[in-house]
């Protein structure tokens, strides 16, 4: 006897062939269609992903949250994903992928008690070899993908222990058939359920409900499982969870086969389009990655609106990340939208760096000199100088050009020692010492020096032929290549 286990969905695509309002639209009546269907059928068990669908429905529907909150305490709303959204995972950065299920798992935590211990990208294109890794350091130790099928890439079997390169494993369920019924009658579903799974397991999962826009199960649909719960020669339907799933066959995990290996290719030509949000995105997730490390270096120098800011940003970062957005698949319109939250996010990574760096180039606010009411400090120079942060995760090092600097000056000091300085085209450019990962130093201008007679400032002139540099020392004429 083979227990199928029938898991009620609805998938949810946020953008697609609509825009955002719209996904939100049909988030809301979903939400509440899943909920009239637990109220009216005791066994029915209803299975959702993504943070943003339940923060839709607690921004705008505080009493239909109260509902899904009750359904979730009782075991009939079944939290998997852990993720902000279902997201693509091969463009992502790893660290993206990471916040994904940070911000996922913590919402689903803070907002209904729980936590995802399921993977779920059931439409995703594809997924990364590393994967395996990130998902066992959310909690997450099963994993449902459906994407690619048998016929784009040929697996020993749909049921398998998926292997990283760093050795981190978890349980994969890939679908066969689809995540979605639209008609009532599921028999073609339960012979594809069956397909590619070990006979002596016992167990398969067969996903029902309206999707791509959302719905649901439908009333026919669980009438229908109700009527057939028998009635095919060895086969139990029963309403049930990916999680039930994955604890029925825990037993069995050592029989199943191991692969180690990416799981590619769907939906190929998408990643070859929309390149503009793919490169926005690309600067996003790294200023933003920027920012929270200068943050993280002198938290008690930071903008005291940083944590609540960078979170709004990621925000925008992880829902663009939704695999029909980030991919390429969307209608048009949407990508306008997509191009703004990116460039929003950008800019706000920018500008917690900015005010994170000029209060490092301050000082703490303890040493801080007083400021009188006209502007200038009393007895004090004004200050000078640079402050040169690293956001990378390596020593970094190199030639500096600035125009923050006093004209004239000609040395910094640091705790290194004198740094020369020079002036090209009204440019200072200087050498300073490699600067740690992750660190800063403050350079300051150096007072006592001033211009002299043999001067540092350097023109460079150009024509078709050559270009000149010229100082108060020397000129060089330098010919172009042929």
């Amino acid at each position: 006897m083979i227990t199928v286990h029938m898991i009620g969905n609805a998938h949810m695509d946020p953008v697609w062939l609509w825009r955002r309002a719209d996904g939100i639209d049909a988030v809301l009546a979903t939400a509440r269609s899943a909920c009239d269907r637990i109220a009216e059928y005791p066994d029915f068990i209803f299975t959702c992903s993504a943070s943003w669908f339940h923060r839709q429905v607690e921004r705008l529907d505080p009493e239909l949250f109260a509902r899904v909150r009750r359904a979730v305490e009782a075991g009939r709303w079944r939290i998997v994903g852990g993720m902000v959204v279902q997201p693509d995972c091969n463009l992502p950065s790893a660290e993206s992928l990471t916040r994904q299920l940070q911000h996922g798992q913590d919402y689903f935590k803070r907002t209904l008690g729980v936590r995802a211990d399921v993977g779920y990208n059931v439409d995703s294109f594809g997924h990364d070899a590393y994967l395996p890794r990130i998902l066992r350091q959310a909690g997450l130790d099963a994993y449902v993908m459906m994407r690619p099928s048998q016929a784009e890439k040929a697996l020993p079997s749909n049921v398998f222990r998926w292997r990283s390169p760093d050795a981190h494993e978890v349980t994969v369920f890939r679908i066969n058939g689809g995540y979605g019924l639209w008609g009532e009658d599921a028999t073609q579903h339960l012979r594809d359920a069956l397909v590619g799974v070990p006979a002596d397991l016992g167990h398969t999962m067969c996903f029902y409900g309206v999707g791509d826009h959302g719905g649901g199960p439908t009333r026919a649909q669980i009438e229908w499982i109700l009527a057939h719960a028998t009635s095919f020669d060895g086969l139990r339907l029963v309403f049930s969870h990916p999680r039930a799933f994955f604890d029925a066959i825990a037993s069995r995990l050592d029989g199943l086969p191991l692969v180690e290996q990416e799981l590619q290719n769907h939906a190929v030509g998408c990643y070859s389009v929309e390149r503009r949000l793919k490169l926005a995105m690309r600067r996003a997730e790294h200023r933003l990655l920027q920012a929270e490390a200068v943050v993280a270096a002198s938290p008690a120098q930071a903008p005291a609106d940083a944590a609540q800011v960078l979170n709004n940003a990621w925000q925008n970062v992880l829902f663009n990340q939704f695999h029909d957005i980030f991919d390429g698949a969307a209608v048009a319109d949407s990508y306008r939208d997509a191009f703004a939250r990116a460039e929003t996010s950008l800019a706000a990574a920018d500008d917690i760096t900015g005010r994170a760096v000029a209060a490092l180039a301050c000082g703490p606010a303890g040493d801080r000199p007083r400021i009188g009411a006209d502007g200038t400090v009393p007895g004090e120079r004004p200050h000078a100088g640079v402050v040169l942060w690293n956001p990378l995760g390596f020593e970094r090092g190199g030639l500096v050009r600035t125009r923050c600097l006093p004209a004239g000056c000609r040395r910094l000091q640091g705790t290194g020692g004198a740094v020369p300085v020079q002036w090209v085209d009204g440019e200072a450019v200087f050498l300073p010492p490699p600067v740690p990962a992750f660190s800063w130093v403050r350079l300051e201008a150096d007072g006592a020096s001033a211009p002299d007679d043999e001067g540092g400032a350097i023109r460079v002139t150009g024509t078709p032929t050559h270009f000149e540099v010229d100082s108060p020392r020397c000129r060089v004429r330098l010919c172009r290549e042929s």
